[in-house]
Parts: structure tokens; C-alpha cells; sequence
């Protein structure tokens, strides 16, 4: 029983981890606008700041978790006894299989950031697949929130490069 509660901590931690990493990432998006936002052009630098798909889909999230409803994000559970595989799906249902193995949970969003919001993600990997040369980017909720991180980071260096600010050199992306 303990494990059982563990598992349902470790549930509640992780989402309100997202949670929070949505709300802040997002907040150093106002925070440019903040320092910014009197500069000649920054208008216009932000509309390209905000069409990074990544940043989009950051926007989408972080308005959905707070102004409609929290995020759930699909998950997979290896649970301890017995040894169990659920795999919520977007309609509500969820997948379980029975598997040997130990406690581990892997977080899935139910699409990319540069998938069209209507898109079927197994029809949309495959066309990625086939036009790309290689496998489809991961929907692993860390992944992404790693992109997420990446994309901000290099959006902040150039803007303090653009308008002028002491800032470290610009990350390739």
C-alpha cells in the first residue's frame, strides 16, 4: 500500500511540477515584453518570438491549465504488483497491458508542437518519417518542456542582442 501512495505522490508532484514550469516558462515571455516593450520594433519582434512553434504550444498550454482546466497529460505506468502498463488516451479510455518490471511512469502529450492541432499523431509521425528521413520528434512531456526551455532561451539571447542589452552569446539551436 505505501508504494501505491508513493505512486499517487509522485502523480500529483509531477503535474504540479508542469504545472508550474508552464506558468513560469511562460512568464519570462512577459517579462521581455515588460523590459522591451517601448523599444522600437519589439512589436513586431514579438509576433515572431510567439509563431516559434514551441512557444506557441507552450502559450496553449499554459492558457488551457489556467484559464480552462488543468493539464493531463497521457501517461504510461509500469506499476510494481501487479506489473501493469496504462496508457490513457485523449478520448478519456485508457490501454493496460500486463508486463514484468519495475515502477516507472512516462508522460506523453497526445501531440508535438509542430503538429496541426487536428492531426492524428501516429498519421502525422508517419508523414514526419516520410518527408524528414527520420523518426518523428518525441511527444515525452520532458522532451518537449526541454524543447520548450531551449526555445526561450535562445528567443531572450536574441532579443538582448537585438535591442542592444549585454546578454551571453546566442545558443545554437
Amino acid at each position: 500500500m505505501k508504494d501505491a501512495s508513493r505512486e499517487i505522490q509522485q502523480l500529483n508532484d509531477f503535474k504540479y511540477n508542469l504545472r508550474a514550469f508552464l506558468s513560469s516558462a511562460r512568464g519570462i515571455l512577459f517579462m521581455l515584453r515588460k523590459r522591451y516593450g517601448r523599444m522600437a520594433g519589439f512589436r513586431k519582434w514579438i509576433r515572431e518570438i510567439e509563431a516559434d512553434p514551441h512557444l506557441r504550444f507552450l502559450r496553449e498550454l499554459r492558457d488551457t491549465d489556467i484559464h480552462r482546466k488543468p493539464i493531463e497529460p497521457g501517461y504510461t505506468v509500469t506499476a510494481w504488483s501487479p506489473a501493469t502498463s496504462v496508457r490513457s488516451l485523449p478520448d478519456g479510455s485508457a490501454v493496460v497491458t500486463y508486463r514484468s518490471g519495475g515502477s516507472e511512469w512516462r508522460w506523453t502529450f497526445d501531440r508535438h508542437p509542430e503538429m496541426p492541432e487536428d492531426a492524428d499523431s501516429d498519421e502525422w509521425a508517419e508523414e514526419w518519417e516520410e518527408e524528414n528521413g527520420e523518426a518523428a520528434p518525441s511527444l515525452d512531456v520532458v522532451d518537449v518542456c526541454d524543447d520548450m526551455l531551449a526555445a526561450i532561451e535562445w528567443w531572450v539571447a536574441k532579443t538582448s542582442a537585438q535591442f542592444g542589452q549585454p546578454a551571453a552569446p546566442v545558443p545554437s539551436r
